[in-house]
């Protein structure tokens, strides 16, 4: 009976060390599973938000939007692609504005060119008449300078 007691006893202990080994081991991997979920968190989601968040920027017109977040992994990789796509849009849209802006100044001066001719045109004065090629030339020499604008905004 002793030994059936002793045996009863240690028996209770196993189960209590394998309880307590069991619970152990539940909490460390919760601790683990916790820390697993921070890490992927911070190095994943945060960064694909931040890229969310700058790309609804440059798209709402802040061309200013900077996405600062870069790390040595894929995700940095993309961040910085995403960074370097934008400052190459913004620089083609600038130049597609200077040139928006030398057409508008080109077209004004074809405009202009064209209506003194129209109205050398509709005088009676001989001489007045004969300077019409001369204004026609000039409109000819714009609108070969609209076409290269153009060209070069296509390029773009």
């Amino acid at each position: 009976s002793a030994r059936a007691t002793t045996a009863t006893r240690a028996e209770a202990e196993a189960r209590a060390v394998a309880g307590n080994t069991t619970i152990a081991l539940l909490a460390l991997s919760l601790a683990a599973a916790v820390t697993a979920a921070a890490w992927l968190y911070r190095t994943i989601v945060t960064p694909i938000v931040l890229a969310r968040r700058f790309a609804d920027a440059v798209a709402d017109g802040d061309y200013d939007a900077r996405l600062a977040y870069h790390t040595a992994d894929e995700i940095g990789v993309l961040t910085r692609a995403i960074q370097s796509m934008k400052e190459t849009l913004v620089s083609r849209m600038n130049v597609l504005q200077e040139l928006a802006g030398a057409v508008m100044v080109t077209a004004d001066d074809v405009d202009v060119a064209a209506r003194h001719a129209l109205s050398l045109a509709a005088l009676d004065d001989e001489v007045a008449r004969r300077s019409v090629p001369e204004d026609l030339l000039g409109v000819v020499s714009h609108t070969g300078t609209l076409s290269k604008l153009a060209a070069q905004m296509l390029s773009l």
